[in-house]
């Protein structure tokens, strides 16, 4: 689902991808000095300036979106448009959050990324949050066990998850300008499509795409082609996605 995605975007302009920090081909992270957003945010500047794009259109999956969106408000100037899949707002939950993960459960998952990590049970229980129509695919679980033990370590996993839990850019969408794109799938078992809402409804004039499926997916060009047009044409009368 990620390559067709890409696949899509670059049948559309450039494109430019990265590891973030702990992940694939990017240095590892320590547990004990954990990245902070803004560090991860400096990034994608750092890589814009090596690659020479003076303006971008950002595009962040889940917890990567969150970077992208301090990004936009931090540098409106080099920020083209935002594109965001299964974005988080904070890492826990508040009182006008309810619906994220306590602390509790946020143990619960770290535990289970010490323990397991790397194996088939692991690939199998977050098949069955994530894509759960796959569940039954021996292959897929198979494949996705060996991207998660090649893209990152355990110890880097952790930190991940640690990283991603201490998330909270709640303060920083109204400050976005950019036009954003939050898309969001229905029944996904894990985020609650209200989450996506939370996110759009708070960045002025963001478009909230709320996609069809049980399985979490990357992105849908029925609501990408429409909004980049838009982005193109500003003065479209266009009415959002929602």
């Amino acid at each position: 689902m990620t390559a067709s995605v890409y696949g899509g975007l670059t049948a559309r302009g450039t494109v430019v991808v990265f590891d973030r920090r702990g992940t694939g081909l990017s240095d590892k992270v320590s547990g004990e000095r954990l990245p902070a957003l803004d560090a991860k945010m400096d990034d994608i500047r750092a890589v814009m300036d090596a690659v020479g794009f003076d303006r971008a259109v950002l595009y962040g999956q889940e917890d990567g979106a969150a970077a992208c969106l301090l990004f936009a408000a931090t540098y409106p100037e080099r920020t083209q448009a935002v594109i965001t899949a299964g974005a988080t707002a904070s890492g826990l939950p508040s009182q006008d959050r309810p619906w994220a993960w306590t602390d509790e459960q946020w143990d619960d998952e770290i535990r289970s990324v010490d323990e397991t990590w790397g194996t088939r049970a692991y690939a199998v229980g977050l098949t069955q949050k994530i894509f759960p129509s796959r569940l039954t695919d021996d292959a897929f679980i198979n494949q996705y066990s060996r991207v998660l033990r090649h893209s990152m370590s355990r110890a880097d996993a952790i930190a991940a998850c640690r990283i991603w839990r201490d998330t909270d850019v709640r303060g920083v969408l109204p400050l976005v300008q950019a036009p954003t794109l939050v898309m969001y799938y229905s029944q996904d078992q894990d985020e609650p499509v209200d989450e996506g809402r939370y996110v759009a409804d708070r960045i002025p004039g963001a478009v909230f795409a709320e996609l069809p499926g049980v399985d979490r997916g990357y992105g849908d060009f029925s609501a990408i082609d429409p909004f980049l047009v838009r982005c193109a044409n500003p003065n479209d009368s266009q009415r959002p996605i929602r």
